[in-house]
């Protein structure tokens, strides 16, 4: 027997689920439902970088299923997975397009949506630093996180 290390570089692998997706039939957990289940959809920001001065939630209140709307100054922690330098929804500021603001919790997936569409946030822009160059050069507030010792010289 030679003692050759084990490769499947360039050799076909068999998939187990290969015959269920190409059928259709694999199920995904989007595809499954348990009684009382109640779906949640993101409220994101429509701005890089903003103060955020009001959230109105009052007509995605009025909308059927509606169970809770979660804000970002209900849990007003940072969190992360090496660093602790962002909140799970947004509070005070949005620091890049897409970020969550709120949570809408509701009976059904589409009122979720709809609600969540509902939900009117002002902002007051920030300045968008899109690189570190400029992050050194415009040494403007919010621009610089302030618990980051590489700008703070500290």
């Amino acid at each position: 027997m030679e003692n050759q290390p084990f490769s499947l570089i360039g050799k076909p692998e068999p998939r187990i689920d290969a015959v269920e997706k190409a059928a259709g039939t694999v199920r995904y957990v989007g595809d499954f439902t348990v009684p009382g289940m109640l779906h949640a959809k993101l409220v994101t920001s429509t701005k890089a970088h903003a103060k955020i001065k009001s959230i109105d939630t009052k007509s995605a209140w009025e909308t059927p299923g509606v169970r809770a709307i979660v804000m970002g100054d209900s849990f007003p922690y940072h969190i992360g997975p090496i660093l602790a330098d962002r909140p799970p929804l947004a509070f005070d500021k949005v620091r890049y397009y897409g970020e969550p603001v709120a949570i809408v919790v509701a009976d059904q997936e589409y009122q979720a949506k709809q609600a969540a569409l509902k939900v009117k946030v002002e902002y007051e822009p920030l300045l968008v630093v899109n690189s570190v160059q400029q992050a050194f050069e415009q040494k403007s507030e919010g621009a610089v996180p302030s618990k980051c010792a590489a700008f703070s010289g500290g």
